[in-house]
């Protein structure tokens, strides 16, 4: 199993979160992940620190997920996320029953790329 790297606790991501943010270094999607948290949403992201010291999240990506630990590997949208090259994976724990309407939410609150081709793909 891979263990990635915590970056940073409880941040907030524009006006939405608290996120745990962890560093995507040497990820492939082959392995499974070993993560603190059991169930959530997850952001594949560019992290970017900015000229004025402030951080930039370009978002590619928002799924959910019960089993961190296996869900990335040979993940559905795996070759256009590693093309994007993510550096940064941002968790939002919540429970199953708040799944659905958080992800709605942060999908339609930054309207993902890779979302909203997974969108088009189902018509």
């Amino acid at each position: 199993m891979l263990e990635l790297k915590k970056i940073a606790s409880n941040v907030k991501i524009g006006e939405k979160g608290p996120f745990e943010l962890y560093a995507l270094d040497n990820f492939d999607f082959c392995e499974n992940l070993d993560l603190q948290e059991e169930k959530g949403i997850y952001m594949f992201t560019n992290r970017k620190i900015l000229d004025n010291g402030s951080i930039n999240h370009e978002i590619f990506y928002i799924g959910q997920t019960t089993q961190y630990d296996k869900r990335f590997y040979h993940h559905h949208k795996e070759k256009p996320l590693k093309q994007e090259n993510p550096n940064c994976l941002a968790i939002y724990p919540c429970s199953e029953k708040e799944m659905d309407n958080v992800e709605k939410d942060l999908i339609e609150h930054w309207k993902p790329e890779y979302n909203e081709k997974l969108k088009g793909e189902d018509k």
